[in-house]
């Protein structure tokens, strides 16, 4: 069997299954080509109603595409110029002070640093979304009363991390900063004062017994 008969066969079984899965689908589609014997005609009206109404934004993008041709030799220049090989790495694309994207963007985000107003607004903006009237200055000030530690195991936030800001999700009332696993505990609906003292009571059982 040679490869275009081999085609062939493969495009036949896969045909057959073809129809074997949309037989309901033709059906209906002969049913109304049955009905309505014009269908073709009429939607090749409709194709040139809708050319018709759109002729303006054709004819739109047409200027457009002879625009991009006379271009041409502005954006030849501009790829030419963009060709320019990096000393960092000569394989590369040049992008700036002679590195490639990849160098220069890790040379400018070592030296970035992000102004502490741009911080503050974005903090400020997250609580604001969640319902939480709660400023930076807030937290801070919160933070000191604390002693810089967790309200509940007063463990210390983890380096490069700050203590989540708790609230009531009912009321949005600050209720105090935690460590992210007292907060993911505090999460938990079934977790309420009355259960947590409860618990509290057991482990003091355990332990003095």
């Amino acid at each position: 069997m040679n490869v275009d008969e081999a085609r062939r066969q493969a495009h036949a079984a896969y045909m057959r299954e073809y129809n074997r899965l949309n037989s309901e689908r033709i059906k209906a589609d002969a049913r109304r080509r049955a009905l309505d014997p014009q269908r073709k005609e009429k939607r090749s009206a409709q194709k040139k109603l809708r050319r018709a109404c759109n002729l303006e934004h054709i004819r739109e993008l047409e200027r457009a595409s002879q625009q991009r041709t006379k271009n041409y030799p502005e954006e030849r220049l501009r790829r030419e110029k963009n060709s320019v090989k990096a000393d960092c790495h000569p394989e590369r694309a040049h992008q700036s002070k002679g590195l490639c994207k990849a160098c220069y963007m890790k040379q400018y985000l070592a030296n970035y640093v992000r102004p502490k107003e741009s911080l503050e607004n974005r903090k400020n903006g997250h609580w604001a979304r969640q319902g939480i009237a709660f400023t930076v200055a807030d937290y801070d000030a919160l933070f000191y009363d604390q002693g810089g530690v967790c309200a509940i195991c007063h463990c210390p936030p983890v380096a490069g991390k700050s203590l989540s800001v708790d609230h009531d999700h009912d009321t949005g009332r600050v209720r105090g900063l935690l460590c992210d696993y007292c907060n993911r505990r505090l999460l938990i609906k079934k977790n309420t004062p009355e259960i947590l003292e409860r618990a509290a009571s057991y482990l003091r059982k355990a332990r003095e017994s």
